[in-house]
Formats: C-alpha cells, structure tokens, sequence
C-alpha cells in the first residue's frame, strides 16, 4: 500500500511537468514569406515545434498561439500591404538583448523575423522578446518547484518505508508527499487562475513599440552657404553682443564632441548654439575667450551626435549647464504655452535662446535650410509680438524668405521650434 502511493505521487508529477501550462504559451504563424508555396499557410507553420518553427524561413514563432492583429486576415491569406519584417524596411533596426548571463533554453526571435507594421507615416514593430524572457522564467521556476517538490515526495518515501508502522512518522511521511503535491498542484494551477482573472496576463504577445524617429536638432552648415568673410561682431541688440559663427576666428575653432567624435567640424559648420550661449551670457558677464568657451561647452555635453553617425550640432541641456557655471538662471522654456513664457522671460529683461527648424511642413524657415540656434534680445514693437533676433550665422537671408533680424511669436518665421531656453540675471 505504501509503494502504491509512493508509485502514484512520482506518476502524478511526471505527468504535470510534461503537460505543464507552458505548452499552451507557444505558436508557430506564417508569415507573408509563405505566399505562393501553394499550401495554406496555416498548414505549414502551425503543425512545426519551436525548433523547426524557427529554421523555416517563413514561419514566426509567437510566445502564444494567437499572432497580434493584423499578422494575418481573416480569410487566412497573409496581408503583405503594410506588414513586413526589419529587413525590408527603411526604419530602424532591432537588435537581439544581449544577457549578462547566459541563460540555459532561453532563445530570443530572430531580429530580422521581427514584425513591423507601417499605420500612416508611423511605424511599429512587435518586440516577443520580453515575451520570451517572461515565459522562459514562469517555465523554470516551475521546473525548479517541481524538483524541490519531487525531492520533497522522495523524502517522504523514505520516512514512510523507515517509519516500521509507527503512526506518528507515517503521518510525518504523508504530510511531506501531500505538501510537495499541493504545492506543486498551486504553482501549476496559477496559469489557470491568471487566465480566469485576465487572459492577456498568461498570453504573453509581443509588445508593440512605436519606432521614434530621430529629428536632427540641428545640421552641419554647407560649405557653399558658409559665409567666406564673416565679421567677428555686429552691432548689440538690448545689451546683447552679436557674434558670428563664420568669422575667419571662429572658422579655426574646432567643435567636436566630448569623445572626440566630429573632430573636422567647427564653430562655422556646427557651433550656432556655442555662439547663440555666448552672446546670451556675456549680456550679463564676461564669458571667457571664443576658444575656451567652446571647450567648456564640450566638457558639460553641448557637442551631440545621434545614433554614432550623425553631427547634428548642439543640445539645450549642455549649453544650459554652461549659462549656470557663470552664476546665471537658466533652464527649458515651458513647452505648454511657449509665447507666453517667452515673454514672460523677455519682460524680465532675459535672453532667449531657441532652435529653429526646417521640414516638410516648415519649407519656409527664414532662418535655415535645417536646424539652427538663434538669440531673442527684447522686444521690437509696443504690442509685444516681434522680438529682435541675434543670428550667429549673419544676415544672409535664404531666397525669398524675409529679414533674419526678427521673430514673430505668431508663427515663428515659418520655422518649427525644438529646443528653448533663457538666460536672466540671478
């Protein structure tokens, strides 16, 4: 009687850890690769293990049964007009998690398998991988619980057949083995609880992340629009000196970035924002030579590149870092309500700096062909709409587009704003 039990109780969990919820977690889908194979394309993925599922080039495996909406149509034809992998796009490119630690079973979705969707001018991928993640750790913690629990069984086996009829160590015996298989019946039977409270909690698909696109802050000056003999100054605005990013002094400033990235360009092709915080600071305080203040602008992270590639100029968070080393109040200009703050800050007698940009939907920036850093002095009319501007870049105006000495806080010279922030006396 003894044994039978023992046998039943080993029988039993062999049983749950082959047939474990985990199985349920897991599918092979057809992708739009399947097209003209001559089968359906359910057919051919959903009969194939993990294994096979992921050496078949046209196959994607899924942490659940169900590929997200839109994999395919319900006529179970693929759609292949918005639907496509990372491959065959122009968008961003995922890479596979690289673990600190190797983790045994675990096996990430190949990148280039991942699925991306294109909803208008956005673009998303479903990323399985913390899918996958999560799974593989609810597959080895049950196999963890579930060795403990058979250890825990084969402990009560042995004090059951050592016990020679003794009642208190039978029961000692019963109470391992019934505890082992309660627990290990709890663990298992929590997917099925998470299912009854939320079936998405037990599903685990891929997450659909939006990929962002990255809009250059601002962009190297052409050598053709490069003005060949820039004065160093001009004549001050509201206290605010006027300084030019292509002076023949300027041009010899080289402004790469902190970790030596960049290292041809200059305050003439990349340092409108070095000069539009220079002009800004020295309203209020000596800044220190041209040449050294560049190299403070490097050292508290002015100089950005984006995705290791590009040299896109300047960033508001280093150029504010620099305003405050000087003693002066500096910060971003609220984005909620931005005329309004700006000339809140102009009223105090502040310098703004901000970054104008040039896109699709803003052709006709008086200021730029890309993106550029400009200074606001002060006011230029009583009704408090067109502010004095200081342009490191000169007064050479693009074909058609107006006067750079000035901004209106209506529509901004036709220019998209980015990045802002003022300078005041503390």
């Amino acid at each position: 009687m003894q044994r039978k039990i023992i046998y039943k109780s080993l029988i039993i969990t062999f049983l749950i850890l082959t047939m474990g919820p985990h199985q349920a977690l897991a599918g092979c889908s057809a992708t739009e690769q399947c097209q003209g194979m001559g089968l359906d394309p359910n057919t051919i993925c959903t009969p194939l293990n993990e294994t096979a599922c992921r050496s078949n080039s046209c196959c994607m495996w899924f942490p659940d049964l169900n590929p997200p909406t839109g994999w395919m149509s319900t006529d179970n034809s693929i759609e292949s007009t918005n639907i496509s992998t990372t491959g065959e796009n122009n968008g961003p490119k995922l890479k596979i998690p690289e673990l600190e630690i190797t983790l045994p079973g675990l096996l990430f979705s190949d990148e280039n398998k991942i699925q991306s969707i294109t909803e208008g001018d956005k673009t998303f991928f479903y990323v399985p991988w913390i899918g996958e993640y999560i799974n593989w750790l609810y597959n080895y913690s049950i196999g963890i619980i579930a060795l403990l629990a058979l250890l825990a069984i084969i402990i009560g086996g042995f004090y059951w057949i050592i016990a020679g009829g003794n009642a208190s160590r039978v029961s000692e015996a019963k109470s391992w083995i019934s505890a082992a298989i309660s627990g290990l019946v709890l663990a298992l039977t929590s997917y099925l609880l998470l299912f009854t409270i939320n079936s998405n909690l037990v599903k685990l698909p891929p997450i659909k992340m939006m990929a962002i696109k990255t809009i250059p802050l601002e962009y190297e000056i052409p050598s053709e629009w490069q003005t060949p003999d820039a004065p160093i100054s001009g004549t001050s605005t509201h206290g605010v000196p006027l300084y030019y990013q292509c002076s023949e002094y300027a041009k010899s400033i080289h402004y790469p970035t902190k970790n030596g990235k960049c290292a041809d360009s200059t305050l003439c092709s990349s340092g409108c924002g070095v000069l539009a915080t220079f002009m800004a600071i020295n309203k209020s305080t000596k800044t220190k030579d041209l040449r050294e203040f560049t190299q403070e602008a490097i050292n508290y992270g002015a100089r950005e590149t984006f995705n290791g590639k590009e040299c896109n100029g300047s960033t508001a968070s280093g150029l504010i870092k620099l305003a405050q080393s000087y003693g002066l109040d500096s910060n971003y200009v609220n984005n909620n309500n931005t005329a309004n703050e700006i000339s809140n800050y102009l009223d105090r007698g502040c310098v703004v700096v901000i970054s104008v940009g040039f896109d699709d939907k803003h052709s006709n920036c008086k200021f730029t062909n890309g993106g550029h850093f400009i200074v606001l002095t002060g006011w230029r009319d009583r009704s408090k709409q067109i502010v004095d501007v200081n342009d490191p870049f000169g007064d050479r105006s693009y074909p058609g587009r107006g006067d750079k000495t000035w901004l209106s806080l209506k529509d901004w010279g036709g220019c998209r704003l980015s990045q802002k922030f003022y300078v005041c006396e503390k």
